[in-house]
């Protein structure tokens, strides 16, 4: 099938309650549901620190997806809480991290994409998106996710329940695997198959109190040598 590259996605929500769950495990909390219309984008921190000359972040990058499902990336200079205008039109970004920084030598706001819509946020101190949602790119000819697991982060009588769900183009959601935790690491290994546009994503379908919680998936890339 041609060259395999190995994605490996992370990610967390800090505050999944008992009234707002389900939620996706993603930084900006509540559900990423699907694919975003392009439009102007703009990149921002919460924080004035975080500029040429602070002591937070300056310079980082954005990994996209454009309106053709292709893999692309811009690099970014922030101003602070004035919002920068990207070049860039995403329908989704998978990940976005801190280049370079000041003294701290991190972000020390939220640093937040948007297009109306948010569509990524790097949260203070993490240096990058914790975002466990995958779009796979039409640069690959499929995907086949290996290994996924979950962490409820309340040790005190917590349980949260997971499932990992995929979505065709134009689809609907379907789960594929289901797991729970109730404050330890559970992983699992898998065998799916994935087509190229399809979104994976770790959804936390119920808390019994409110609570973080963090997820992964691990998928096998499988693209030929034209890249296409």
């Amino acid at each position: 099938m041609g060259d395999v590259v190995v994605q490996r996605k992370f990610g967390a929500n800090p505050d999944v309650q008992t009234t707002t769950d389900p939620e996706t495990v993603w930084g900006a909390g509540g559900i990423l549901s699907d694919y975003f219309t392009p439009a102007a984008t703009t990149v921002v921190s919460d924080d004035t620190d975080d500029d040429v000359g602070g002591t937070g972040a300056i310079t980082g990058i954005m990994h996209y997806l454009d309106s053709d499902y292709m893999m692309q990336e811009e690099e970014f200079t922030l101003d602070g809480t004035t919002p920068v205008a990207l070049t860039a039109q995403p329908i989704f970004i998978y990940r976005a991290k801190i280049l370079t920084a000041g003294a701290s030598g991190y972000n020390e706001g939220t640093i937040t994409f948007s297009n109306g819509s948010t569509l990524a946020t790097i949260e203070p101190k993490e240096g990058q998106t914790l975002i466990a949602v995958y779009p796979l790119p039409k640069n690959f000819v499929a995907g086949i996710i290996t290994h996924w697991g979950v962490q409820a982060l309340n040790k005190v009588a917590a349980y949260a329940d997971f499932s990992l769900q995929t979505k065709k183009i134009g689809g609907a959601w379907n789960t594929r695997d289901k797991l729970g935790s109730s404050g330890e690491m559970n992983p699992n290994d898998l065998d799916i198959r994935i087509e190229p546009g399809e979104l994976v994503r770790i959804q936390c379908n119920e808390v019994s109190a409110n609570m973080p919680v963090i997820g992964y998936f691990i998928i096998d890339q499988h693209r030929n040598h034209a890249g296409i």
